[in-house]
C-alpha cells in the first residue's frame, strides 16, 4: 500500500538573494531559543500537501510544462521585512523577506494549483475564516491575492524585542530572476529536492 508523502512546489531563489538569506540563516542559528525551518534552503512555497500517487503528479507536470515555464523570465523585487506573530505555534514569530511585486508568482501559483490540487492538505495553526474557503477548495489556504510571496529565514520562539525591531529595520532590495523551480518532499526534518523543473 503506497504512502502518502507531503510534497510543496517551491521557486528557488537568485544568488543574491540566496546570500543575504543563507546569512541571516546563521545569525539566528546560534539563539538557543527553539526554531523551525531554519535549516531549510532558502525558497519560496507556493503551495504544499499530501499527494498519494507521485508518478501520476509527474505525469499531470509533463502534461502542464508550458505552465509551469512561464514563470522562467520573471524577475522578483525582494524589499520587504516581515514578521509573521504567532506562527506556527503560540509565542513563534516566523521572519521572512518579502516580494513586491507578486502578482504573477500569484497567478502562476493559482493556475498551478488547479492542475495538482494536493489529495489532502496539511495541518494549519490558527486559521482565520478568510482562509476556509480555498482551504476545501484547493485543500490549500493561501490561494492567489491570498498567498505572501516570501522567503523565510526562521520561525523562533520568544524573540525579543530588539531583535525584532533590527530585522525590521534591515534595508533590502534584491531585484533578479528565481534559479529554480523544484518539488520537494516535506518531512518533519527537513525539506528534499525530489525534481527540478527548470
Amino acid at each position: 500500500m503506497q504512502k502518502y508523502k507531503k510534497i510543496g512546489f517551491f521557486l528557488l531563489p537568485g544568488q543574491e538573494a540566496h546570500h543575504q538569506v543563507h546569512s541571516m540563516k546563521k545569525y539566528f542559528k546560534v539563539f538557543e531559543n527553539k526554531q523551525n525551518f531554519i535549516e531549510d534552503f532558502p525558497h519560496v512555497t507556493l503551495f504544499s500537501g499530501f499527494y498519494k500517487d507521485y508518478k501520476s503528479l509527474n505525469n499531470t507536470i509533463e502534461t502542464n510544462i508550458n505552465l509551469i515555464e512561464s514563470l522562467i523570465n520573471y524577475s522578483y523585487i525582494l524589499n520587504k521585512n516581515i514578521i509573521f506573530e504567532n506562527d506556527v505555534e503560540k509565542n513563534f514569530s516566523t521572519l521572512v523577506y518579502g516580494i513586491e511585486n507578486t502578482e504573477p508568482i500569484q497567478k502562476f501559483q493559482k493556475e498551478l494549483l488547479k492542475k495538482l490540487k494536493p489529495d489532502y492538505g496539511s495541518d494549519f495553526y490558527n486559521l482565520k475564516d478568510e482562509y476556509i474557503y480555498d482551504y476545501e477548495k484547493y485543500n490549500y489556504p493561501f490561494v492567489g491575492k491570498k498567498l505572501i510571496p516570501h522567503i523565510t529565514i526562521t520561525n523562533i520562539h520568544n524573540l525579543n524585542l530588539n531583535e525584532k525591531e533590527n530585522f525590521m529595520n534591515q534595508k533590502i532590495n534584491i531585484n533578479e530572476q528565481f534559479q529554480n523551480f523544484v518539488i520537494g518532499e516535506i518531512t518533519s526534518y527537513n525539506l528534499e529536492i525530489l525534481e527540478k523543473l527548470w
